[in-house]
């Protein structure tokens, strides 16, 4: 009896309990969607950090400083790295952190805190910046430390975007002019059809923006950014990004190709098929295009990788007098007077330093066909520098020609080619068999393919080209 009354006892309130929890509405005990902020007091705004800042220093920040803002930068697309730019209502600033990707945690639209003590202001070229002391600059928080210094909150914030009518009436020396979330409207590049950046390098590149009002920015791409093989847009739409400054002059830079807006399909693909090196030679207009579908070409290999004067990556062919380099994406087993057929459907043109190439073409899509003897053009070194680019990647055959230059009189760098005529350098890698080889002192009889780095040059395939 005394066993049932007390199962009574405590079951009537644990039966309450479950009457009261069934009754709540799921959604409230969960956490918002946003997430939260932390009860953190905020001291200062981001301008009133900078005035800490004082030119060619790194200053330490007070410690019982605190400031806020939104997070307007995205790392995901590789164009920022290892930086988050925060904004206020009074502007943005640039924080270093060690951490890539920064997104997943401080990703763009979530407000964070970050608390001052330990961290230093200075700048880049101009440009702002806070971190940990590196001499008189400032380094990356290191990831260990960054929850110490950087604190999130809620997730999904709006934060300001500035709409800009016309670059030239903002002022670079201004520090609330840097590190914003910008648009531009009604705007427009130079370079349409060009990729974001040097993609064969991955280097970065420099594009031209023109504003509505006709002045002009330029654009910033990363060479390891995701888009930076993409192309960019022929016609006229809106641009937003994060405006920084280098060295007294604005740079805008995307954070993806989401902050272009209204722009249609750039007609980047050339209209019809090509079917030989001279039509390929003829569609490149001055910017990077991709090859229409069902294009092929067919020629000779005149390179010579054995020797590895060339990457094993790369191959130059000629059909009858027109040349051209095929960039692979991985090494080539083809050889000197192999007679070869690539599908170049869809592959991207490009101009690297000057050279015409087709860019990054898979090796299954080239095939040994046979093998076949290129008959060199014979020409004088004035005929070479007057005609060159309509020449380039093809052989040639000059007579009567001093070498000279030359590390210890060696291939190696520095070498040149001289007759009566005129001069022009001779390329010759560090890693060529034959770099090292002496050349002759006398006149001599040259063979070897017309190049172009920002200048032309004369490539050996190897020293059966000198005789």
């Amino acid at each position: 009896m005394n066993t049932f009354k007390n199962f009574i006892t405590l079951s009537v309130p644990m039966m309450l309990m479950l009457f009261v929890t069934s009754c709540v509405d799921k959604d409230f005990d969960e956490p918002p969607i946003d997430g939260t902020d932390p009860e953190i007091t905020v001291t200062h705004t981001i301008d009133q950090i900078k005035n800490y800042y004082v030119l060619g220093t790194a200053k330490a920040l007070p410690d019982s400083a605190v400031i806020s803002g939104i997070v307007i930068s995205d790392d995901l697309q590789g164009n920022i790295y290892k930086d988050m730019i925060i904004s206020d209502s009074t502007g943005g600033i640039l924080i270093r952190v060690d951490i890539s990707p920064l997104s997943p945690l401080y990703g763009k639209g979530r407000r964070v805190f970050i608390k001052c003590a330990g961290l230093y202001i200075s700048d880049y070229s101009g440009m702002i910046q806070i971190g940990i002391k590196d001499g008189n600059a400032v380094g990356r928080i290191p990831s260990v430390l960054a929850p110490d210094y950087i604190v999130r909150g809620m997730w999904n914030q709006p934060f300001p975007v500035r709409v800009i009518s016309s670059i030239n009436a903002l002022n670079p020396n201004d520090r609330t002019n840097q590190n914003i979330s910008v648009r531009f409207n009604n705007a427009h590049f130079t370079e349409s059809c060009n990729t974001w950046a040097d993609v064969a390098t991955q280097q970065s590149g420099n594009r031209i923006m023109i504003d509505s009002s006709g002045a002009t920015v330029t654009v910033r791409t990363s060479g390891f950014s995701t888009f930076a093989a993409s192309f960019i847009p022929a016609d006229t739409g809106t641009v937003e990004g994060i405006l920084q400054v280098f060295n007294g002059t604005f740079q805008l830079i995307l954070r993806d190709l989401d902050d272009l807006k209204d722009f249609s399909t750039p007609p980047c693909v050339s209209a019809q098929p090509v079917h030989s090196i001279q039509e390929l030679q003829s569609i490149y207009n001055g910017t990077a295009i991709n090859i229409a579908n069902g294009s092929e070409i067919e020629g000779i290999v005149i390179s010579d990788k054995n020797a590895s004067n060339i990457t094993s990556k790369n191959l130059v062919i000629q059909q009858g007098n027109y040349g051209v380099v095929v960039r692979f994406l991985t090494n080539n087993t083809f050889n000197l007077g192999d007679k070869i057929k690539i599908d170049i459907s869809g592959q991207e043109l490009i101009k690297f330093h000057g050279l015409l190439e087709v860019n990054n073409v898979d090796i299954s899509l080239a095939t040994l066909t046979g093998t076949g003897i290129v008959t060199p053009r014979i020409a004088t070194l004035a005929d070479i520098n007057a005609n060159g680019q309509t020449w380039e990647s093809t052989l040639v055959t000059i007579a009567g020609v001093t070498i000279s230059g030359g590390a210890a009189g060696t291939y190696d760098v520095g070498t040149a080619l001289t007759d009566a005529t005129g001069t022009l350098p001779i390329f010759t890698t560090t890693y060529a068999t034959f770099a090292g080889n002496t050349f002759p002192v006398t006149p001599v009889t040259i063979t070897g393919y017309i190049g172009d780095y920002d200048a032309l040059q004369l490539n050996i395939r190897n020293t059966s080209d000198v005789q």
